[in-house]
C-alpha cells in the first residue's frame, strides 16, 4: 500500500486498502481479547487503553454488523453525550455492543435504546430492548457459559462480555423493563466505577419519539 501510496496518492484501491487493514487491525484486537477471557489475565496494561467515544461506537457497530441491511426492521435510538468518553482496551465495547445487539435482534426486537450518563467518577450505559424480556430461569443462567436458548448459539457471548469487563473494573447487569414503548424487554446495564445513579432510560416514553 505504501508503494501505492507513492506511485499514486489518489489511486482509487487505497481506501478501499485502508478499509481492509482497519479491520484487520480490529480483528487482531478482538482475538486479544478473546485470549484475555480465555486466560483470565489482565489483557491489555492500562497504557494500551484506548478512549472510546460511546456514540460514535455504537453507530460504527450498528454499521458494521450491517443492521440496517439484515434487520431493516429495527431501529437504534441513542441518548448518548457525544462527549461522553470511556478508556478501556481495544475494541471491547465494540465486542460488548455487538453482543448485546445480536442478542436483542434475534430475539424479535423492533426497537434498540442506549442511553448514557456520567455520575462523578461512574459511567453508566444502558441498552434496552422491547423483545419481550427472559423468564426468570433463563435470565439467572444468562451469564453462565454454554448455557442458551438459541437453536445455534454457543452460549458463550454473554459470559465473554461478563469477564471483560470485569477485567477492566467494571459490571454488567440484565433484568426485565418496560421499553419506553411500554413493551417488556431486556435492559443491559454496564458500569464502570462506582455505584448506579437514578437510571434516565427507565420506560418515560416522553424521552423518546
Amino acid at each position: 500500500m505504501i508503494r501505492l501510496r507513492n506511485a499514486d496518492a489518489h489511486h482509487p484501491l487505497i481506501q478501499a486498502l485502508e478499509h481492509i487493514d482497519a479491520q484487520a487491525q480490529r480483528g487482531g484486537d478482538t482475538l486479544n481479547n478473546l485470549r484475555m477471557w480465555a486466560t483470565q489475565s489482565q489483557g491489555a496494561a492500562a497504557g494500551d487503553w484506548q478512549s472510546v467515544a460511546v456514540t460514535a461506537a455504537a453507530q460504527h457497530v450498528w454499521h458494521l454488523l450491517r443492521m440496517e441491511q439484515q434487520y431493516p426492521q429495527v431501529r437504534l435510538w441513542l441518548d448518548v453525550d457525544n462527549d461522553l468518553t470511556l478508556r478501556l482496551p481495544p475494541v471491547l465495547l465494540d465486542q460488548v455492543l455487538a453482543n448485546l445487539m445480536l442478542n436483542a435482534t434475534q430475539a424479535g426486537a423492533q426497537d434498540i435504546w442506549l442511553c448514557g450518563w456520567r455520575d462523578e467518577a461512574t459511567v453508566v450505559l444502558e441498552l434496552q430492548d422491547n423483545a419481550g424480556g427472559m423468564s426468570d430461569n433463563t435470565l439467572s443462567q444468562a451469564f453462565t457459559p454454554f448455557t442458551t436458548s438459541k437453536a445455534t448459539g454457543m452460549g458463550l457471548g454473554l459470559a465473554i462480555c461478563q469477564r471483560l469487563m470485569r477485567q477492566c473494573d467494571s459490571e454488567i447487569t440484565l433484568e426485565n423493563r418496560l421499553s419506553p414503548k411500554n413493551t417488556l424487554g431486556i435492559c443491559a446495564c454496564r458500569e464502570w466505577m462506582g455505584s448506579r445513579s437514578t437510571p434516565p432510560c427507565g420506560n418515560s416514553a416522553a424521552r423518546w419519539p
